[in-house]
């Protein structure tokens, strides 16, 4: 296994909480940052994520911008500084003439709540500054890749393999980092997992002459990495899916400060030409008896229904299928007043050179599997259901890619409503501010 600590570049602003006005007549160049089109229902409970360049020339020590490295924020008369997160730094020198090097990152932050018209500052070119102090309620445990994450409102563990490992690779629970379950703070006695103590399975594909192969049978990922800093936590997992290296698989998943939801990235690359009779993303898997209630939008009507009262729609059970983007669904217990939810934020799937990839039954399900006691949602982009009898099998060719971006969440429906915080949060994700950077409304001082 290649593991990597990768150690992040991390910023926050402890003087964002005094109310004496910082002294930054000492940064000599500055980035305008502006936010357009904001939602001021939902501004601030995602993060921004921005790319910065800024001209090497210009900073104190490019290969050391955290200590230099400032965001603040304008509105009128008020000036604070906001705390962010600097990653993916790099220098770029080359194919440019004369050379000009580039500082490179991305920055991460969360806006001011009720942000409509300030103007953010990334501040550098401070040869004197020194990084800044910061606190986080975020904390990493364990071992990777089966860290456990967790900040003031949320326990996370990513899956550890079994002691004993079965023979089936479909039936192995493999040290995969997989998000194996989330315990609420504020109801620690109910863990929303399942029997397996595995909640994110795919993705993962279906080929008869090797069974069902996913994701949480990697033993470990080949590749490894978590990026740890005040503003997130993320694991970054990846490599050929066993038993099929025709599929190059990486997963990503996000953990935020002082926010109860995953987000997670999903990319399956197609190395070379498959047969498959089912390629399935978005699975989690829950206790029949965990939740009794479900809720989805669809056509901006809200639907909220008793599970018993649905009986399945065809031969594997399943109880609802929606359109692939359907932008939430939801679970949640009245009883015990725990919530969860997986909300859609995009899907890429593309065929060689671009074009219209190999789909078959693409659409939103949500399963129950009576021999199991168990329920499932899922995305499918290709499946022979059950009653099929899967000697067919569907041409995958070299080339292709099928990615996507969820967030997982999980509440407490007594503080969030049964579906209210989940409709908000998906606002969010829909409607992201745009994000301005460069020269307008203002030019850098020369």
């Amino acid at each position: 296994m290649r593991f990597e600590k990768l150690a992040a570049l991390l910023l926050f602003a402890a003087a964002s909480m005094s109310s004496v006005a910082a002294d930054f007549s000492a940064w000599k160049q500055r980035m305008p940052i502006a936010l357009g089109r904001v939602d001021r229902r939902t501004i601030g409970l995602l993060p921004v994520d921005a790319t910065v360049s800024l001209k090497a020339a210009d900073m104190a020590d490019p290969q050391n911008p955290g200590r230099e490295l400032r965001l603040v924020y304008r509105k009128n008369a008020e000036t604070r500084e906001i705390p962010f997160q600097l990653s993916r730094a790099s220098v770029w020198d080359g194919d440019s003439s004369p050379s000009v090097p580039t500082f490179n990152a991305r920055l991460t932050f969360f806006p001011a709540d009720g942000d409509q018209a300030g103007t953010y500052e990334l501040l550098y070119g401070n040869a004197d500054a020194r990084p800044t102090s910061y606190t986080t309620d975020l904390e990493v445990g364990g071992e990777g890749p089966h860290w456990t994450i967790e900040n003031s409102l949320m326990t996370a563990r990513l899956r550890a393999g079994d002691t004993v490992k079965r023979k089936r690779i479909d039936d192995r629970h493999a040290d995969s980092g997989q998000l194996g379950s989330v315990t609420l703070k504020s109801r620690p006695a109910t863990p929303i997992t399942n029997q397996q103590n595995l909640l994110h399975w795919n993705p993962g594909v279906y080929i008869p002459r090797r069974g069902w192969v996913q994701a949480y049978a990697w033993d470990p990922p080949p590749v490894c990495e978590i990026e740890r800093g005040p503003i997130f936590v993320e694991v970054r997992r990846g490599g050929p899916l066993p038993t099929v290296p025709e599929v190059e698989l990486s997963i990503t998943y996000r953990f935020f400060r002082e926010r109860s939801f995953v987000e997670v990235s999903t990319r399956m690359d197609i190395v070379e030409d498959l047969g498959v009779v089912a390629l399935r993303n978005n699975e989690c898997i829950f206790n029949e008896n965990l939740f009794t209630r479900m809720a989805w939008e669809q056509f901006g009507e809200v639907h909220d229904e008793p599970i018993a009262g649905y009986k399945p729609a065809n031969k594997h059970g399943d109880l609802v299928r929606l359109k692939p983007d359907t932008p939430w669904f939801a679970l949640y217990q009245p009883d015990s007043r725990i919530g969860v939810a997986t909300v859609f934020a995009s899907e890429c799937n593309l065929a060689p050179r671009g074009g219209a990839p190999a789909q078959f039954e693409h659409a939103f399900s949500f399963t129950r599997e009576p021999r199991d006691r168990q329920v499932f949602w899922s995305r499918p982009q290709i499946l022979f259901a059950k009653e099929w009898d899967r000697k067919q099998l569907i041409t995958v060719p070299k080339g292709s890619v099928y990615a996507e971006q969820n967030y997982y969440f999980f509440y407490d429906t007594e503080k969030a409503g049964p579906v209210d915080a989940v409709r908000r949060l998906s606002r969010a994700v829909q409607n992201p501010p745009d994000v301005k950077i460069g020269p307008y409304p203002f030019a850098p001082p020369k």
